[in-house]
């Protein structure tokens, strides 16, 4: 009966209040206290360009940078929440160096999903890029320049390769060349001699392990697997570099990484490398041997060393259908058989 009463009375003082709502509620009660402001991209991205885009930029892990003077730049929360849209339109007019140090000067202040979404879209822009730098290695001046040299090519060698007058009149422009080739090779890739040839790819122990210490347990364990591949490269040009216990060693972390994150935006693109690596190993020269009288065998070391990468990598794809091959081999008495080694492509194929 009490809140009745009281429910009562308040409505009766309301009543009695006769003035309007408009002068209870005046205009200025609807002011924002703080306006919004737009956040102009392109003028921050141009004031961060000269920085980032030069060939003195010292990444985090530098012997060189001065922690106090890191940075140079004022990073604002505007810009950490624009920063995806920064990132994509910066991309678009520049190379995969000039992103990696974008990300770079950024990192510290990013969150792990914004870390996570970065990190796949430079990997993306290193493989993508990957395609156009194929054909550095055949270009008249990288001959030139590597005509008396066999070893990889690196910031230090192009720094201190001396221009001769002879260069300079083949190539007029080569000290930009050989700054445009610094920048490739602080830029994600590598460039190795194999055998009689050069050969580039990507190379993301690089520039990928300077940030473990910002990833997620995803983005730490796709960069391991990246890492590793690019520190092992096992066939350039179908030339097989590694054992295949080496390559069999690629495999099992690819595969494990498959098993792990399912989903994975990397997904495609190592059951690629899953495959490749795989039918490597099967179809490795050196697996077999010609017998002139006995037609081509499997080598008993081989085999043998199959029976080991089995056991070893025991639950795995990969064990299972190397099984396949030796009871195979066993069964026929070493004989190779170029039949079922298609058919067990068509498996490794079908398996991820």
């Amino acid at each position: 009966m009490k809140r009745i009463s009281i429910l009562l009375l308040g409505l009766l003082l309301v009543g009695c209040n006769n003035t309007p709502l408009t002068e209870n509620v005046t205009p200025d009660k609807f002011i924002e206290a703080d306006t919004i402001e737009m956040f102009d991209t392109s003028s921050y991205l141009k004031s961060i360009d000269p920085l980032i885009s030069s060939l003195d930029y010292l990444r985090l892990d530098s012997i060189f940078l001065d922690e106090e003077e890191q940075e140079t730049v004022i990073i604002t929360n505007q810009v950490m929440e624009n920063i995806l849209v920064l990132y994509n339109e910066y991309a678009e007019e520049h190379s995969t160096y000039d992103v990696i140090n974008f990300f770079d000067l950024h990192v510290k202040k990013m969150s792990d999903m914004d870390i996570d979404i970065l990190v796949h879209k430079i990997v993306e822009k290193v493989e993508l890029d990957y395609q156009s730098y194929q054909g550095i290695v055949i270009e008249p001046e990288f001959i030139y320049i590597t005509k008396d040299y066999t070893n990889r090519i690196t910031t230090t060698y192009l720094d201190n390769y001396v221009i001769s007058d002879e260069a300079l009149v083949l190539y007029p422009h080569l000290e930009d060349y050989l700054q445009g080739l610094k920048e490739i090779v602080n830029g994600g890739y590598q460039i190795r001699k194999f055998g009689d040839f050069y050969y580039i790819f990507p190379d993301y122990a690089s520039f990928l392990v300077r940030y473990d210490e910002y990833y997620t347990d995803e983005t730490n364990d796709i960069v391991d697997v990246l890492v590793s591949n690019s520190r092992n490269i096992v066939s350039p040009e179908n030339n097989i570099l590694l054992d295949n216990d080496e390559i069999a060693y690629q495999i099992a972390q690819v595969e494990d990484y498959l098993k792990k994150y399912p989903n994975s935006l990397y997904y495609d693109m190592l059951r690629e490398t899953y495959q490749s690596y795989f039918i490597t190993i099967l179809n490795n020269q050196e697996n077999v041997e010609v017998l002139t009288s006995r037609g081509t065998k499997y080598r008993t070391v081989v085999v043998n060393d199959f029976k080991k990468i089995i056991d070893r990598y025991s639950n795995t794809q990969m064990s299972r259908l190397l099984n396949l091959l030796v009871e195979n081999i066993e069964e026929n008495d070493a004989q190779y058989d170029q039949e079922f080694l298609e058919e067990l492509i068509i498996k490794v194929k079908a398996s991820y």
